[in-house]
């Protein structure tokens, strides 16, 4: 099922119970963690290019890791000073809080949107 628009990816049925869609959610995860980690690295590199860490959040948040999401967020905010000129990393930031039910600051985030 889909949450908010997100794949439960990493939620496992059981074998008897497995369509195609959970199939292809477990690929989409091993995809988004490949992706992630050769972001990471790419990050590691170019640690001074913004938009990098607001990738990488994005990617965190698409996996469901809320600490690493906000991390890379408040990367991008330090680096980019016009971070609220971007409109996609406003909803990730939105819903990041809404996760750690900072419920203020998801609206504030989201509002702007």
């Amino acid at each position: 099922s889909r949450l908010f628009g997100f794949l439960r990816i990493h939620q496992s049925p059981p074998p008897d119970v497995r369509t195609d869609e959970h199939r292809e959610a477990g690929e989409e995860r091993e995809y988004l963690t490949q992706a992630t980690a050769q972001l990471e690295k790419l990050v590691h590199t170019n640690y001074d290019n913004p938009d990098l860490f607001c990738q990488l959040g994005h990617f965190h948040l698409l996996l469901e890791d809320y600490d690493k999401a906000m991390s890379a967020y408040q990367e991008y905010i330090t680096l980019h000073p016009e971070h609220w000129k971007n409109a996609a990393f406003l909803y990730g930031l939105g819903l990041v809080y809404f996760h750690f039910n900072a419920f203020q600051w998801a609206t504030k985030a989201l509002q702007q949107v």
